[in-house]
């Protein structure tokens, strides 16, 4: 437990926890509103939330490239505010909503 005392851990722990949180909830609710609320089949509301899997394909590659022991703060704080985006635009998203204007937005951040 003695490495949690290192404030580099701490944020980076923490940062993890948000995101796998917030990913986890975003995995699980959008195929049941794609299903539930715009009629979709298992297998299109599977590729409607494909467009996560190539953004953390791409994120990845970005950040790796990017790490350095200076870069991590902003590289933490940019997933955050990202990830926050991402939140915020389906905490918007009404029942009657689209794919395109209310689902993808949500998801692609």
């Amino acid at each position: 437990m003695s490495i949690f005392r290192g404030r580099p851990v701490r944020a980076a722990s923490l940062t993890g926890a948000v995101f796998y949180t917030d990913a986890g909830g975003l995995l699980f609710f959008s195929p049941l509103y794609a299903q539930g609320i715009l009629g979709y089949s298992p297998f299109e509301s599977a590729l409607a939330v494909l467009p996560v899997g190539v953004v953390v394909i791409i994120s990845s590659q970005i950040a790796g490239r990017l790490m350095s022991p200076a870069a991590y703060k902003p590289l933490m704080a940019a997933s955050l505010l990202l990830i926050g985006t991402g939140v915020t635009l389906w905490v918007g998203t009404p029942e009657d909503g689209s794919y395109w204007a209310h689902m993808l937005p949500g998801i692609w951040s």
